[in-house]
């Protein structure tokens, strides 16, 4: 399949054709199909930023399928085949961001800012969390079955690129915990049950941050 052999490479370093491409209709048929193929990868992708060196890792396996030898037309048919995958792969790959996430506490107690996890009614925590997914969000639970925050944009959260942040005000004694999630998928809406909840995001592959114990007293 002189396609297979000669022209995908030479389509994609922007090198021309010469007249058997045209009038062959193997190579007709294949051209479309690898033009389709082109669209569609473009259709999903054209929002997304592929991870530098994803073209030449693409043009590296090609090169590599392009000078095996092809001892007949499945085996033609079947390298094709094996090339298609190798792009949608290397593109997935390439496109799908990494999902991670990183949670940070402060206490503020009037005109004071500090780290740690002991603080008085009427203090105020300032959650920070940074969520590489594209979905995340930010929680405080108690952890006598309450539910306190859960939010990612909408106040008390404010959302600026993969930095959710809020302050909350903790009137009540108690202990607390803050937790961060991130993931490629939507979460689960959050429910009193602080275990129950890490449990289900995780399970669903989602990275989740769940703080020391915040005591305040």
């Amino acid at each position: 399949m002189r396609f297979e052999e000669e022209a995908l490479l030479l389509i994609e370093q922007g090198k021309p054709l010469d007249e058997h491409f045209d009038t062959c209709e193997d190579c007709v048929e294949q051209r479309r199909k690898y033009e389709q193929l082109g669209m569609l990868v473009g259709s999903f992708a054209a929002d997304r930023s592929p991870h530098e060196g994803w073209k030449r890792r693409i043009m590296d396996a090609l090169h590599t399928q392009q000078h095996r030898p092809q001892r007949s037309y499945w085996r033609a048919t079947i390298g094709i085949a094996a090339s298609i995958a190798i792009v949608g792969l290397a593109l997935k790959l390439s496109l799908t961001p990494p999902v991670d996430v990183d949670l940070d506490i402060e206490i503020i107690a009037g005109d004071t800012v500090y780290r740690g996890n002991s603080a008085k009614p009427g203090d105020s925590l300032q959650l920070t969390a940074v969520v590489t997914g594209s979905h995340g969000e930010l929680r405080l639970y108690r952890t006598d079955g309450r539910l306190i925050l859960a939010c990612v944009d909408e106040p008390p959260c404010a959302r600026a690129d993969d930095r959710i942040s809020a302050t909350v005000t903790v009137a009540i004694s108690g202990s607390y915990r803050a937790v961060a999630i991130s993931s490629s998928e939507p979460v689960p809406a959050a429910t009193v049950n602080l275990d129950a909840d890490v449990l289900t995001a995780r399970e669903l592959g989602a990275e989740v941050e769940v703080s020391d114990l915040i005591i305040v007293r």
